[in-house]
């Protein structure tokens, strides 16, 4: 896992969660009321695999956490999150939707997905807590990000305990607060953003592992257990439990190794590796951009409705239409980018 400007597999893999995110809203589309692979299996660790891309590109080597890095930082990702998001969040309503205002209320002001751009606010607060940290514990070095991880962890077990913890969900102003900020998302996603830090910092140990043939496959392994206990029709409260936990862990893990293992295949001399890296190092202008573009399709839903085991054909037709709707996107944001003031303002060009 060498360290370099760009590594190609991380934008290849970048590139493969953006489609799977595309997917799920494309899905989401049909209306369906039946589990599909789309919104059902891939959401479990198309998110996840997101905000762990997101967290091994946020640790940089031989960083120095000096107050003027910290500045540049901050400002450097409030131009880059923070003003898309103000950007086309009120343009997406204000097309989209005849009543904006009622909206706003329904979508976004009091709900945490805030009208799909969620992500650019959760993401901002996790960059914020990583800066923070390290900047405040800056001679700490590795025990940071250790810590961090730790805490990360011990609270993501807490929201998926809402009976022990019920502050997290019941209707009490701190659970009011959590859920219409958006950081109901952050505290089950940030794990995943430190297991992403900490793979970068310690790629050589980490590339070691990925090498070694019994420990992947354990994984493997212990993942398709997981899976079939999590998706599967089980009764088993502890076993449930351990597997909707962990399943997103080893969904990514699985995901990552075989993306290393067969990072040649991802690299920009290959067709695939081309396109994923492409999609990769666009994925802010297709997040913000394809909600626009994800048609309404609920004559499909109704037929998976009745064809409930058509997986294949879901898969297929959701990623064909995905691929369609990333390709619209991409054109727009070519368009859009000859701006140079929307280039660098709205896009985070350079």
């Amino acid at each position: 896992m060498s360290d370099s400007r760009r590594i190609e597999w991380i934008d290849a893999l970048r590139g493969f969660a953006m489609i799977l995110v595309v997917m799920f809203h494309v899905a989401l589309r049909y209306d369906a009321h039946v589990a599909l692979p789309s919104t059902h299996f891939f959401n479990v660790f198309h998110l996840p695999l997101f905000f762990f891309v997101s967290g091994f590109v946020a640790y940089k080597v031989g960083r120095e956490w000096t107050a003027g890095e910290y500045v540049r930082l901050i400002l450097k990702k409030t131009r880059a999150l923070l003003v898309p998001l103000l950007v086309f969040l009120p343009l997406y309503g204000l097309v989209m939707f005849p009543d904006f205002w009622a909206w706003m209320e329904e979508t976004v002001i009091h709900t945490p997905s805030k009208g799909g751009y969620w992500y650019l606010t959760v993401l901002f607060y996790m960059l914020c807590i990583y800066y923070t940290v390290n900047f405040v514990a800056r001679r700490c070095g590795a025990w940071t990000d250790a810590v961090l991880a730790v805490v990360a962890v011990a609270v993501y077990l807490m929201a998926h305990t809402p009976s022990r913890f019920p502050f997290l969900y019941s209707d009490g102003s701190w659970a009011g607060w959590l859920w219409d900020t958006s950081l109901v998302y952050m505290v089950a996603y940030f794990p995943f953003f430190m297991a992403g830090a900490l793979c970068h910092r310690y790629r050589e140990r980490c590339a070691r592992a990925v090498a070694n043939r019994w420990l992947s496959s354990i994984v493997i392994g212990v993942a398709v257990v997981l899976a079939v206990i999590r998706f599967g029709d089980f009764s088993c409260g502890w076993a449930n439990y351990a597997a909707v936990v962990s399943v997103p862990f080893f969904g990514v893990a699985v995901v990552v190794m075989a993306f290393y293992t067969y990072r040649d295949s991802f690299s920009a001399g290959t067709p695939a590796g081309r396109l994923l890296q492409h999609i990769g190092a666009r994925t802010l202008d297709i997040y913000v951009l394809h909600f626009f573009f994800v048609p309404m399709l609920v004559p499909v839903g109704c037929f998976f409705d009745a064809n409930p085991h058509a997986a294949v054909i879901e898969v297929v037709l959701s990623l064909t239409i995905s691929m369609a709707v990333i390709g619209v996107s991409l054109l727009v944001s070519g368009i859009l980018r000859i701006s140079p003031l929307l280039r660098r303002y709205i896009f985070n060009g350079d």
